[in-house]
């Protein structure tokens, strides 16, 4: 069915969205859905697929890094690190992303670690700085959005720091 009634879309079990004839990728319509169809096609043409084995680190901790991560497969855990203490504060999944905190600070280094779960390799798709940037600064809501993403997850790991690890447990319970 080819449609541009959202409400038929919907129902079905799977979405194709078509930008200028070209296809979106489904997890750029996913994760930034307040992009333009332009703005996804643009993403999609950039996307640079990665694999991190079971255990892998992805980001480090306070290094800098330029990519943003867009998880197709697999789960990845989020860490926080410090001298007298560390542990896992959030665990994402296919369609999640992660990295946008550093690169919407472009003076930041990471805040927290991700690495792969133990259990199995994670795929990415992942967008260098500068398109992640153009793109952010193109779509004025989709950058609004993620700031808040960013307040939130900051949020989390404040609480981390001041409640400590069993904190992070109950809260991925």
């Amino acid at each position: 069915m080819v449609t541009h009634d959202n409400s038929l879309a919907d129902r079905a079990t799977r979405k194709v969205m078509l930008a200028d004839g070209e296809m979106i990728d489904e997890n750029v319509a996913k994760t930034l859905p307040l992009l333009t169809h332009r703005q996804m096609l643009k993403a999609t043409k950039h996307l640079e697929p990665q694999r991190f084995e079971a255990g892998e680190t992805i980001i480090q901790q306070g290094r800098r890094h330029d990519r943003f991560y867009i998880i197709n497969e697999g789960t990845t855990e989020v860490y926080l690190e410090q001298q007298d203490r560390s542990g896992v504060v959030a665990r994402l999944g296919p369609g999640q992303h992660f990295g946008e905190v550093e690169l919407l600070d472009m003076n930041a280094g990471a805040v927290a670690s991700v690495k792969a779960a133990k259990q199995a390799p994670v795929q990415v798709s992942t967008l260098e700085r500068h398109i992640f940037v153009e793109l952010m600064n193109e779509a004025n809501a989709m950058r609004e959005a993620l700031v808040q993403i960013v307040q939130q997850r900051l949020a989390q790991n404040a609480m981390f720091w001041r409640e400590g690890i069993g904190y992070a447990q109950a809260a991925l319970a």
